[in-house]
């Protein structure tokens, strides 16, 4: 089991929570295949410098959105939508993940309050504006995520062991 703990938030306050088993076996999987840190409070995504690197280059704060559509596009994603800027759609932005996890945790039965736990919402009003997407994900019935090291091929089980 796993905690993840953020001292720095949106709203100012700290928070932590226990992890999904799925997530916590992913991160175990990446640190141990690809960061290899030498001590137990060693980052796992930061360098040495503390910079979040993607493809040897230093992530910048400002531009990751950019980024990660970057990222989809070149993972083959199938959904044109998310690259769309319309006049009815926005590129898929980093906030639309925060989006993504309230609409599908509320679909599979999470409390109002365990999801203002994880993202820091501190009203009812703005956990409700997720409510009819969380409500069509549910009828679709999409389910939850799959598990961290499911989901990332680089992390799943070796087919020769």
């Amino acid at each position: 089991m796993g905690v993840i703990r953020f001292d720095e938030t949106k709203t100012g306050a700290p928070v932590s929570w226990v992890m999904a088993p799925g997530t916590t076996e992913g991160l175990r999987r990446y640190r141990d295949r690809f960061r290899k840190p030498v001590a137990f409070q060693d980052y796992v995504f930061l360098d040495q410098d503390g910079h979040l690197r993607i493809d040897g280059k230093v992530l910048h704060p400002t531009k990751l959105a950019s980024t990660l559509r970057t990222i989809l596009k070149k993972s083959d994603i199938q959904r044109p939508e998310l690259f769309e800027n319309t006049q009815h759609r926005m590129n898929f932005r980093v906030h639309d993940l925060r989006t993504s996890f309230v609409t599908v945790n509320l679909a599979i039965g999470k409390s109002e309050t365990w999801v203002m736990d994880r993202t820091g919402h501190q009203s009812s009003q703005m956990i409700a504006t997720y409510r009819q997407k969380a409500r069509s994900h549910a009828e679709a019935n999409l389910g939850d995520y799959l598990p961290l090291w499911e989901a990332i091929p680089e992390l799943r089980d070796d087919p020769s062991n």
